[in-house]
């Protein structure tokens, strides 16, 4: 006997009762590994920028910005758990996505500041002149720096600026032309 008033067999009868049920639960019962919930935070992250650049206004605990809250609470559920919250998510940007009826425009695809500058200002700048214009054939009314259709000034101001100012000023010529019933494009 131990000082547990137990067998020593007992203990390892329990070590190995244990062992043997960890080992045979099944993956998505299993807490998440650290390479799925670094994916899952990733996308998680992802999710929550495209919901705030289409304006789609997705609110609650699985919306939100924080890479280190999405890693962690993944990391104490399981994988199965995990999944269907990005597969909730990815539902629910579906159903944006057709509601409003147009591409993303803030993805890598269309010009992500990380990437080449000078290939992301042009493509900047090409879709600011294009809004500009949409602004004055739909007779939006828009005026101000913002709403000029100047190419190479848009293309000189993107070199200059930081990122956010990039990406907040795509956004409000996106939803003043939403809000007008141009293609905000």
């Amino acid at each position: 006997m131990n000082a547990f008033g137990f067998k020593a067999t007992t203990g390892v009868m329990f070590s190995l009762t244990a062992l043997i049920l960890i080992a045979f639960t099944p993956a998505k019962v299993r807490a998440a590994d650290r390479d799925f919930c670094t994916s899952y935070a990733r996308q998680a992250v992802r999710q929550y920028d495209e919901n705030q650049r289409r304006d789609c206004g997705l609110k609650g605990g699985r919306w939100h910005s924080n890479y280190d809250d999405h890693y962690r609470w993944c990391r104490d559920n399981s994988y199965d758990k995990a999944d269907k919250s990005n597969r909730k998510r990815e539902e629910d940007l579906r159903r944006c996505r057709r509601e409003s009826n147009r591409p993303d425009y803030g993805r890598p695809d269309y010009g992500d500041p990380s990437s080449d500058r000078r290939e992301f200002c042009e493509s900047y700048a090409r879709t600011a002149v294009w809004q500009g214009n949409e602004n004055r054939n739909k007779g939006c009314g828009f005026s101000g720096p913002l709403w000029h259709t100047d190419q190479k000034s848009h293309y000189k101001w993107c070199l200059r600026v930081s990122n956010t100012e990039i990406v907040e000023a795509r956004q409000r010529r996106s939803r003043g032309l939403s809000r007008c019933g141009g293609d905000p494009r």
